[in-house]
């Protein structure tokens, strides 16, 4: 069986799987930041965490999530 990623795992435990699209409020929490913090990075271009913007709303990717947590790994 083949081993989930540390992105998948963190995401699991937080209660959401591949394929869905978070919230900034759920994202923040996954990743343990404030919902400001992702506004900057957003703003800023800071972190190449994608995003899509629907009519007006901001909606994170799971698998952006997953890929931004495994390339954290050092």
């Amino acid at each position: 069986m083949k081993e989930k990623s540390f992105g998948t795992q963190i995401l699991a435990k937080a209660g959401y799987s591949a394929g869905e699209k978070l919230t900034p409020s759920q994202t923040a929490d996954v990743l343990s930041l404030q919902v400001s913090t992702l506004a900057t990075w957003r703003c800023n271009k800071r972190y190449t965490l994608q995003y899509m913007k629907v009519g007006g709303r901001i909606y994170y990717p799971a698998e952006a999530v997953i890929a931004y947590l495994d390339s954290q790994i050092r």
